[in-house]
C-alpha cells in the first residue's frame, strides 16, 4: 500500500514538472511539440489510472481512511489545477497564433496587389537592349 501511494506522489509530481515546462514553453512562445506533448501525457495519465485502481483494489473504500483520502483528494486537485492554467495558456497561444494569421494573410493579399493582374503573362526578369 505504501509503495502505491509513494508512486502516487511521484506520478504527481512528474505532472507537476511536465506542466510547468510546458507552460514556460508555450510563455516562451518556443515551438510546441503536440505530438511529444500528447504522448508524455497520455502515459502518465495511465499510469496514474492504473496506480489509482490498483489503490482502489488493494484498500477498496478510501473514504476510511481520511488521511490517504485527503492525501489523494490533493494530488487530483493539484494535477487539475495545472491542467487548467495549462489550457488557459493554449488558448492564449492559439488566440494570439490566429492574430497573426489574419495579419499574415492580409500581409499576402497587399503583395498579391503589386503583382499582373490575373491571367497576364509573366513580367519579364530583364529588358534586352537587343530588340
Amino acid at each position: 500500500m505504501d509503495r502505491k501511494i509513494n508512486e502516487l506522489r511521484e506520478i504527481t509530481r512528474e505532472f507537476a514538472v511536465m506542466q510547468r515546462e510546458h507552460g514556460e514553453a508555450l510563455a516562451a512562445g518556443k515551438g510546441v511539440r503536440a505530438a511529444l506533448w500528447t504522448a508524455r501525457r497520455a502515459c502518465l495519465q495511465a499510469r496514474l489510472r492504473d496506480c489509482l485502481d490498483s489503490l482502489m483494489a488493494i484498500d477498496g473504500d478510501v473514504s476510511g481512511d481520511s488521511e490517504r483520502s485527503a492525501m489523494i483528494q490533493q494530488s487530483i486537485s493539484a494535477i487539475m489545477a495545472g491542467e487548467e492554467r495549462l489550457a488557459a495558456a493554449v488558448s492564449r497561444r492559439r488566440r494570439d497564433l490566429g492574430k497573426q494569421l489574419r495579419m499574415m494573410r492580409r500581409g499576402k493579399k497587399a503583395l498579391k496587389g503589386y503583382g499582373s493582374a490575373p491571367g497576364a503573362p509573366p513580367n519579364p526578369r530583364y529588358v534586352s537592349s537587343r530588340m
